[in-house]
């Protein structure tokens, strides 16, 4: 009974095995159809704004650019009152740190200042629309203030211009400076100055000098060297230990040469000595051959030449003699062959002779003539 009902219950999980797998099939079809709609529509709106975003980016390219970011412009080159509309930096002296500060001036219609932003947030915050008249009155009075001031600052700006009064800074040198403070006291005291010659001579006096300044610096400059000094020995430290990182590395024992390993696995083999030695092999090969004048074809005698040829005779034999074994004729042959060659030899002889005599190869020739 046990064995059927686990049976059953594996047959019953199969099913449903099945049942979820042609499911996922099923979906995962579906999903692939979808996406792949979705994804298109998505490409081809991506590629629409993509064309749309380069024809505006080349229309800015090719547009003109505004007068303000062409460089150095004039009156006559940009529109009337142009320049009330810009925000830029007018670099202004600060009097009581040396530092040259950039102040951002707003210039022309002003609609909401960091004030004005300020109290609408308040009224709008509070009221939250229900006094919206009241709201659009206080608006307009500030138009109307802001506008007012506007025209007073035109007004002052253009008669400046006519008077030619920029109050330009003008640049002061240290020449200047000492110069006016020189020229505060125009009254000269004769009763400070001594006109009494010093006991002490110039150097001593210049020593003196360098010794108050020396000893009154030390004090001031003393906690700066302590703190320089620390500075210093920490560095040290740091680039020590950087050292030692970049230049250790493995150096291993050097060899010992003459320390023989007595544990080395050896073989002692004796070689066979030759008893005798022949006296050509005592000799050196300029011993044996010495290297003489190699003698030219002009050079040699009657015997030398002879017996030249008589060893390229001899050669020559050998070498006929060898085809003729090789080959397996009989001797006949051969004394055939060497009669042919003899009156051959015959032959050249006389015509030679004759050409010599007569001027032609052979007596016949001659005697037809």
């Amino acid at each position: 009974a046990k064995e059927e009902s686990y049976e059953k219950k594996k047959l019953y999980d199969k099913k449903i095995e099945q049942d979820i797998y042609e499911i996922n099939q099923f979906d995962s079809r579906l999903s692939d159809n979808e996406k792949d709609s979705l994804s298109n529509e998505f490409n081809d709106n991506k590629k629409t704004d993509d064309v749309q975003e380069k024809e505006k980016i080349e229309k800015e390219l090719v547009a003109e650019k505004h007068w303000s970011l062409k460089g150095e412009a004039y009156g006559y080159n940009r529109p009337k009152n142009s320049i009330l509309n810009l925000n830029f930096e007018i670099p202004k002296l600060n009097t009581f740190n040396n530092n040259n500060t950039l102040e951002n001036k707003n210039v022309g219609d002003m609609e909401n200042t960091d004030d004005d932003d300020d109290d609408d947030e308040k009224e709008y915050a509070s009221e939250d629309g229900h006094n919206k008249n009241n709201n659009t009155n206080s608006y307009k009075k500030k138009e109307k203030k802001m506008n007012t001031l506007n025209n007073e600052i035109e007004i002052v700006v253009k008669q400046r211009i006519q008077n030619m009064l920029f109050d330009d800074v003008e640049k002061k040198t240290i020449e200047d400076i000492e110069l006016e403070e020189f020229n505060k006291n125009d009254e000269i005291n004769f009763d400070n100055l001594n006109f009494s010659k010093s006991k002490i001579s110039l150097v001593d006096e210049y020593t003196q000098k360098y010794q108050d300044e020396i000893m009154n610096s030390q004090s001031k400059n003393k906690e700066n060297n302590l703190q320089k000094m620390e500075i210093m020995n920490l560095f040290k430290k740091i680039m020590h230990a950087c050292d030692s990182l970049s230049n250790d590395y493995f150096i291993p024992k050097p060899i010992l040469l003459n320390n023989k390993n007595n544990k080395m696995a050896t073989l002692n083999i004796e070689d066979s000595v030759p008893m005798i030695l022949s006296d050509k092999n005592k000799k050196t090969a300029e011993e044996i051959f010495n290297p003489q004048h190699m003698k030219q074809q002009n050079e040699l005698t009657k015997d030398e030449k002879k017996a030249i040829r008589k060893s390229k005779k001899m050669k020559k034999k050998k070498k006929i003699l060898n085809q003729f074994k090789q080959t397996g004729s009989s001797i006949n042959q051969l004394v055939k062959r060497n009669t042919e060659i003899i009156n051959k030899n015959k032959k050249n002889k006389d015509q030679k002779i004759n050409y010599k005599k007569y001027g032609v190869l052979s007596k016949r020739s001659h005697t037809k003539y």
